[in-house]
């Protein structure tokens, strides 16, 4: 899983595509059904991960700014 997550992404292979992808390859291995796997990947669609990401990171470099402040 990690290897196909450190691929970058590109025109070629744009982050959602990768997304559903990793998520399809996971959610068959635990054998989800077909059906709840179309709607957890539909449902995962709809975020706006981008924004997440930098929500995330924003809050992780405050936390760290303020831990190692000089």
């Amino acid at each position: 899983m990690r290897a196909y997550m450190a691929r970058r992404c590109g025109a070629d292979f744009p982050l959602e595509r990768k997304i559903s992808r990793f998520l399809t390859m996971s959610l068959r291995v635990f054998r989800v059904p077909e059906d709840e796997r179309a709607r957890i990947i539909a449902h995962v669609a709809t975020l706006d991960v981008r924004a997440l990401a930098r929500r995330v990171m924003g809050a992780l470099f405050e936390s760290l700014s303020m831990e190692f402040a000089l």
